[in-house]
């Protein structure tokens, strides 16, 4: 069967970003994706269709225009998807499905999301625009029990003539509604949706409670020197509720402190990434070798890598700006609540004298976990004992006093725990012992006044 770009973006591309049922075909291979390059040429209904379903989502959550038409990065990211999905269709396990067939799918595909990161906050949105209903996609799975035998149907409709004479041939029907995205994937789709997070590092960050991919900030922090793109992500974390996203951040800190990125034992598309990102996002004087610089002399251009990034204390930037996104959380919480924020396990009990601002804070968060890696106030902890606080002069006495209460009941809650974090990190930002702090660096600052940039 012939490959029609007008089903492709009508049947997959819209449903994918406006919602609804999407349709996964054969896998579109560098033929057929030369066909849709010839299709968008001229603008169809689908396509207006898709353009407004993205610009929804990004009114949403940005200010200022985003280029949304389905252009090439569009048709390269759909094309992506779709053949990332197609793997666990039916139809890849049949006969007709060679290995080699498959194997040049993937190779295709891993082709088409090789886009690098964003090289502006407009691009990171709109790649986002087109990702972001991916990982709420379920398919419904079918199970058909009958007089002689069972049949399972993944994401498809089980046929009616086997749906006939229920009484006489017994039929039974269990349905089960499951995440597409999910840890049962194949090992090429893992792959392959981890691409996908590094291609859209917004969609990565917007998704802290998803079960699959894992979150990990390890990459995307680079987009949260935007000011913008950091307080587009801190609101959407209040719209979750810190009690449920603050763990998750605090876990991701941890892991980052106790296994922090190794500039040297990075890949050559990582290091690149980081620079293109950092130079972009951050304004940074990096260089990033071109094609030409590494024909001439790729260990060299390796070097330079390496050297700009360890120059710049690459492990500690990640550390720095969600130590500042955690703590934004919490002083929102307290501008918002009250000092309403991490109570210790037996505070303000019935008969305790001492005020919420005195003596801890209340239990919007509930009962703290026993690991404190899921509790965020280590990271507020650490983060105050390294100089990496908010200035107590901008948020006023009474949101500091009550902010700086969480902070007391985090340091006697967790004692050596916190204490042990604040190290590690000092060690990592190159704080001295002794030392009064890291001081504040040239990231994005939240608690500073927002201008566009």
């Amino acid at each position: 069967m012939s490959f029609s770009p007008e089903d492709f973006l009508e049947r997959f591309v819209l449903p994918l970003c406006e919602g609804g049922e999407v349709e996964i075909g054969a896998p579109v291979d560098a033929d057929d994706l030369e066909t849709l390059r010839a299709f968008t040429v001229t603008t169809t209904d689908a396509a207006l269709r898709i353009e407004l379903a993205r610009q929804d989502i990004a009114s949403r959550i940005w200010l200022y225009p985003v280029n949304t038409d389905v252009d090439e990065e569009t048709l390269r990211i759909a094309v992506g998807v779709h053949n990332m999905l197609f793997l666990s269709h039916p139809d890849a396990e049949g006969l007709w499905v060679r290995k080699k067939r498959v194997a040049e799918v993937i190779a295709h595909t891993r082709s088409c999301l090789d886009l690098g990161p964003p090289p502006d906050a407009a691009t990171m949105v709109a790649r986002h625009t087109l990702l972001s209903g991916l990982l709420s996609l379920t398919r419904t799975d079918t199970e058909l029990r009958f007089w002689v035998g069972r049949r399972f149907y993944s994401g498809q409709r089980p046929p009616a003539r086997l749906l006939a004479w229920r009484g006489v041939r017994r039929v039974r029907e269990n349905r089960s509604v499951v995440r597409v995205l999910s840890s049962n994937m194949l090992p090429a789709q893992q792959e392959l949706s981890a691409l996908l997070m590094a291609t859209s590092p917004l969609t990565e960050l917007y998704t802290p409670l998803r079960d699959f991919p894992p979150f990990t900030s390890s990459l995307a922090f680079i987009v949260l020197h935007h000011k913008l793109v950091s307080r587009a992500v801190a609101h959407r974390y209040l719209e979750l509720g810190v009690e449920r996203v603050a763990p998750v951040l605090a876990r991701d800190f941890w892991r980052h402190v106790e296994h922090p990125l190794d500039v040297r034992r990075m890949d050559e598309r990582t290091r690149r990434y980081l620079l293109c990102g950092l130079r972009d996002f951050a304004n940074a004087p990096l260089r990033v070798p071109d094609d030409t610089d590494r024909a001439a002399d790729a260990r060299e251009a390796a070097r330079d890598e390496i050297a700009q990034l360890e120059a710049l204390r690459v492990q500690a930037l990640p550390l720095r700006l969600m130590a500042q996104l955690v703590q934004y959380l919490y002083v929102t919480g307290c501008y918002l609540e009250g000092a309403q924020l991490g109570r210790d396990r037996g505070e303000g009990r019935e008969g305790d004298e001492r005020s919420d601002e005195e003596g801890g804070a209340a239990a919007a968060l509930g009962e703290v976990s026993e690991d404190p890696r899921d509790d965020p106030r280590s990271v507020l902890v650490a983060a105050a004992d390294c100089g990496l606080g908010p200035d107590e002069r901008a948020l006023g006495q009474d949101v500091a006093s009550r902010f700086n209460a969480v902070v007391e009941s985090g340091r006697r809650a967790l004692g050596a725990a916190a204490s042990d974090l604040t190290e590690r990190l000092r060690g990592l930002l190159g704080i001295e012992a002794g030392a009064s702090g890291a001081g504040r660096g040239d990231e994005a600052d939240f608690f500073e006044e927002l201008e566009p940039s």
